[in-house]
């Protein structure tokens, strides 16, 4: 499978978003969340900083997470309906190369968006907690990237698509408490109906990413002084989590593939964090 059919996909993403000026839109989310975040802190009475960081953070979480849905949705069904997809899978590409040039070129404008999202928080926050706060939402809407784009071809509607991958985000965010539930004080572990939900849920757990943990607003919080050597020692020394504790009990060896994987994003975000500290 070439390289270069992928690139050039990718490039043709590139100009379609810059064509739909994917530029400004995001621009306009961002100042949504600055004036919502300003209004929010004018609300509070005491830690206005911290309301002003967080609600920002979150509304603009959230804002890129559906304007990915849409826009990758969105581009799919155009190029379907001009038949553009068809013109090019004519040509000597496969559907492979295709899939990973749309993937890679949508890569690269989530990025460009998480960068501009976090912009607004310089200011605000030290350099190093925006910046892996940056580099998680761009993993994160890598991944909702990547499964509006196969929802968009598996649907042969906008909508449907869009729905299922706002179900797919929706309980991937929700998984860790769900895993909590089923194992719960509160769940008879000798009734057969606990005991089959439980592992239900925990192999559930195993193949869904983690989106709870991805992007936290607590690394905003740190102070600027402590931000690379605090952000290094919260991750580089992970105890583990209640999701990983309850999936042991079920599924011990995959649990501890889970639990691996599952600190790779906070890991990958310190490592380049500490090697820009250095330098």
């Amino acid at each position: 499978m070439g390289v270069r059919p992928a690139l050039a996909i990718a490039r043709f993403q590139l100009l379609e978003a810059r064509r739909t000026r994917q530029a400004w839109l995001v621009a306009a989310l961002a100042l949504t969340g600055v004036l919502l975040a300003e209004f929010a802190a004018g609300l509070a009475l005491t830690g206005s900083a911290r309301y002003r960081l967080e609600i920002y953070a979150a509304f603009t979480r959230l804002a890129l997470v559906a304007w990915v849905m849409l826009s990758v949705a969105a581009s799919v069904a155009r190029e379907t309906q001009a038949r553009g997809l068809d013109m090019t899978l004519s040509r000597p590409l496969s559907r492979g190369a295709w899939w990973q040039g749309r993937l890679l070129g949508h890569a690269a404008v989530v990025t460009l968006a998480a960068l501009l999202a976090c912009l607004p928080l310089l200011p605000q926050a030290a350099p190093a907690s925006v910046f892996a706060w940056s580099l998680s939402l761009a993993l994160e809407l890598m991944l909702v990237a990547a499964a509006t784009l196969c929802c968009a071809l598996a649907f042969a509607q906008t909508a449907a698509a869009v729905l299922a991958v706002g179900a797919f985000y929706l309980l991937a965010r929700s998984i860790d408490a769900m895993v909590l539930m089923s194992t719960g004080p509160a769940v008879d572990p000798s009734a057969l109906g606990s005991v089959v939900v439980a592992k239900g849920v925990a192999l559930l757990a195993l193949v869904l990413p983690a989106l709870a943990r991805f992007t936290p607003t607590a690394w905003l919080n740190i102070s600027p002084a402590s931000a690379s050597v605090t952000l290094a020692k919260a991750f580089a020394h992970d105890e583990p989590s209640p999701l990983a504790a309850a999936s042991v009990r079920t599924y011990s060896v995959p649990a501890l593939a889970y639990a691996g994987s599952a600190a790779a994003n906070s890991r990958v975000c310190v490592v380049l964090v500490g090697r820009l500290s250095a330098a």
